[in-house]
């Protein structure tokens, strides 16, 4: 009839109002789902039944479930969450490039000198950071790092000359003094010394970053800041303006050549990564440039040097 379908074979009986299983028991009043579910997917658990024809026509019910309070969220948010506290611990390889010039015209040949004679080596930093992470992303970082720059004072002169002075005493025939003989001798060599020179610094990094993160295990972030320097000082040979070299003490310098003990601001700029390795732990790697805003020498001397250091922080970052 127009009303609907039978068939004595399957058992399955269809209308315009719904469906009905003899086999399976099943029942609904109403073929269309209802716009509630559909709308409200947590409010509601609906069934989605799927009738497929197998042997002697009997029909079996598929029953996939929607979504529910037991269902897996899909949301991508970092396990240890946005807002808190952070603490880093890190060290960091580096290459510091040195940026040695003259302040006056007739110096160049003296700043050149220098260049060749002192030439970079590995220098690396380790320190400590606390952040503050917004749910915005927004970080505020403060802390405390030590660096050390390395360099090799490779100094040779093959025409240098040293006066020998050699004091001999008399005798008579008896044996008794009769006074002494002075003789002085001048003599021509080479003259080298290699030194490893170290530039130390303790300094207060000031940084503002943005964070954010697109899986449970990976987050990002780019930052900027200051360093405030506390302290400088070093241990190291360098070419005096005599072209002869100079040895420069831990807090100190000989023979007027004077560097700062304080050398003001750096700026600072990294990116970084952080991976999921615990709870509360992540690794963290961030490639960082340092660029000194002034002069470690003081005013009174002829040359200016400055650095900019470049290094990869490799760390490990918890959550508080």
């Amino acid at each position: 009839s127009n009303s609907g379908i039978r068939t004595s074979n399957s058992g399955i009986r269809t209308s315009d109002s719904g469906f009905r299983t003899s086999d399976s028991g099943l029942q609904t009043s109403d073929s269309r789902l209802r716009t509630a579910s559909l709308l409200s997917p947590l409010a509601y658990r609906t069934s989605y039944i799927f009738i497929s024809p197998i042997s002697n026509l009997k029909a079996k019910a598929l029953i996939l479930k929607g979504p529910g309070t037991d269902c897996p969220s899909f949301t991508t948010r970092n396990k240890l969450g946005n807002e808190g506290w952070y603490f880093d611990l890190y060290g960091s390889p580096e290459m510091a490039l040195r940026d040695l010039k003259e302040k006056s015209a007739e110096m160049s040949p003296y700043a050149k000198a220098r260049d060749s004679i002192e030439r970079p080596w590995y220098s690396f930093s380790v320190g400590m950071r606390a952040s503050y992470v917004f749910n915005n992303g927004l970080a505020l970082r403060g802390g405390l790092y030590y660096a050390q720059n390395n360099e090799i004072f490779n100094y040779s002169n093959p025409a240098e000359t040293r006066i020998i002075t050699t004091i001999d005493s008399t005798f008579d025939a008896k044996g008794v003094f009769t006074g002494t003989t002075t003789v002085q001798k001048t003599v021509l060599g080479i003259h080298t010394k290699t030194t490893y020179n170290r530039y130390r610094s303790l300094d207060l990094p000031i940084q503002i970053g943005y964070e954010w993160t697109k899986d449970e295990v990976n987050t990002w972030s780019v930052n900027a800041g200051v360093n405030v320097n506390l302290l400088t000082w070093r241990k190291a040979d360098i070419l005096g303006p005599d072209l002869m070299p100079l040895s420069i003490t831990a807090f100190f310098d000989q023979k007027n050549v004077t560097y700062k003990s304080n050398v003001g601001l750096s700026l600072f700029a990294s990116f970084a990564w952080y991976h999921q390795l615990g709870e509360n732990s992540q690794l963290m790697l961030e490639p960082q440039i340092r660029y000194g805003l002034g002069s470690i020498t003081n005013d009174d001397y002829p040359l200016s040097l400055r650095y900019t250091t470049v290094g990869l922080i490799a760390g490990i970052r918890w959550k508080l």
